[in-house]
């Protein structure tokens, strides 16, 4: 991010809403401030939870994420419980850098306060999403879909909100110290174990299955409601069966 380079791609808007310059210097800022927070990841012998944050306002996180569309508590709950010896990862949400939306619920305060936490540091948005999750023990997010996306990659995930998944075998639903402590307690027993297991699996997609969708009773679908109920239901036929796609 750059004052020339917003110039260059969106001039004329800039001169016609003047705001926007105030907005784009205010967010040019931030980012600056929190590239200097930001540190690399730790050695791979450390355990750490990654923290994703949300961009906000979204609904996401008022009303779904209850008292913790103040995100810092979360992360703060988070501090309070983990062992010494962990880290926590916390990545900016990268619409926040969006030139063309505003920049709302974030100052110098919110990245220096959750800065100030002991365990924590900011991690660049450079890092690709899969590659953070990959590398973190547990994946924690208020209700994002990135919580879904380590389920999937075989993670732990924290959500401290409404998540469509916070009932997943390896999801937990945090409020205190103690769900946060059974976190890491699961994660240590799923590096023992392994990934979740085909049982437990099934049974997760089942229960979806059969809440969230109908079968289409339709040899070959002619609207686009039954074609997207036809190819979930395929889709999730395949897991079921084990099947590679």
């Amino acid at each position: 991010m750059s004052l020339t380079g917003e110039l260059r791609r969106d001039g004329l808007s800039l001169f016609r809403y003047p705001w926007r310059v105030v907005s784009i210097i205010n967010k040019l800022r931030l980012f600056r401030l929190y590239s200097e927070l930001t540190k690399p990841l730790p050695p791979s012998k450390v355990k750490i939870i990654s923290f994703f944050l949300h961009y906000q306002p979204e609904r996401t996180t008022l009303p779904e994420g209850r008292i913790f569309v103040m995100q810092q508590l979360a992360i703060q709950i988070l501090s309070d419980a983990i062992p010494n010896d962990w880290r926590i990862c916390v990545r900016e949400h990268p619409s926040t850098w969006l030139r063309r939306l505003p920049l709302t619920c974030r100052d110098s305060y919110f990245y220096r306060s959750i800065a100030a936490i002991p365990k924590v540091q900011f991690v660049s948005n450079e890092i690709p999403t899969n590659e953070l999750v990959d590398r973190s023990s547990i994946v924690s997010t208020i209700t994002g879909k990135v919580g879904f996306q380590a389920l999937a990659r075989g993670r732990i995930a924290i959500v401290f909100g409404t998540a469509g998944y916070r009932n997943h075998p390896k999801c937990v639903y945090a409020s205190t110290h103690e769900d946060v402590l059974r976190a890491v307690i699961l994660a240590d027993e799923t590096i023992s174990s392994g990934a979740i297991g085909n049982v437990e699996m099934n049974n997760y997609l089942s229960a979806v299955e059969s809440v969230s969708i109908e079968e289409s009773s339709l040899k070959i679908p002619h609207t686009a409601y039954e074609l997207r109920l036809a190819s979930m239901q395929s889709l999730i036929n395949i897991i079921l069966s084990h099947e590679k796609f």
